[in-house]
């Protein structure tokens, strides 16, 4: 877990720690493609992850819409910059059911707009479960626009 003095939101490339209990990860092309998520090693201890024990390799559950998807997390290197988070395939066949265009709009490198991101955000149960949701990021920005102008 995240050391008390940690100050949220803890951003880190395409992490977003809020709290000591919730993770956001805008979703990319490794995350539909292959079932798997770099964390940066910046943001490991949120995940539980040691600093110095290689090789590392802990087994994870990830609940999404009522079903319980086995997982892990591994480092394999020594000076690693980012740990790999890896998930039963079939996790991510439920998310595509739910947004079945995604992995088209996820070419590799290819940085979404704001309005068209997902996000995968995972909600501590456990030392080593998490619940999962996911989530077409809000425009913020849009929503108070359209609330101005209705209240006009």
């Amino acid at each position: 877990m995240l050391s008390e003095v940690t100050m949220y939101p803890l951003l880190c490339r395409s992490w977003t720690i809020l709290s000591s209990e919730i993770a956001i990860k805008r979703v990319d092309k490794s995350c539909i493609s292959y079932n798997e998520t770099g964390i940066p090693k910046e943001i490991c201890s949120f995940f539980n992850i040691p600093k110095n024990i290689v090789p590392f390799n802990i087994d994870i559950s990830i609940i999404y819409n009522r079903n319980v998807y086995k997982g892990t997390i591994q480092v394999r290197k020594t000076n690693a910059k980012r740990a790999k988070m890896k998930w039963d395939e079939k996790l991510t066949e439920e998310i595509n059911i739910r947004y079945p265009h995604l992995e088209k709009r996820l070419l590799p490198y290819k940085q979404l707009e704001d309005r068209e991101r997902v996000e995968m955000i995972f909600t501590r149960i456990n030392i080593n479960s998490y619940e999962l949701y996911v989530q077409e990021k809000k425009n913020y920005h849009e929503d108070s626009e359209s609330s101005k102008r209705s209240s006009n």
